[in-house]
């Protein structure tokens, strides 16, 4: 491989995990409270959407390893 290639290989890049997005007002966001609850509009069992620099790239499933 190239040198170039190679540093951009090494660089960083923020990975989120989306599990869901809903719009809240900012006064439901400033009652938020520790137990407080949100509902979102995906139901537990759709695809995780995987984005890097808020760019989707993909999707995914949640797994529980024990």
């Amino acid at each position: 491989m190239s040198s170039d290639l190679n540093r951009i290989l090494r660089l960083e890049v923020p990975l989120i995990v989306q599990i869901a997005e809903r719009k809240m007002m900012l006064s439901e966001v400033t009652s938020l409270t520790h137990g407080s609850i949100i509902e979102l509009p995906k139901a537990i069992d759709e695809p995780l959407d995987v984005l890097i620099n808020n760019a989707m790239i993909g999707h995914g499933h949640a797994v529980k390893v024990s």
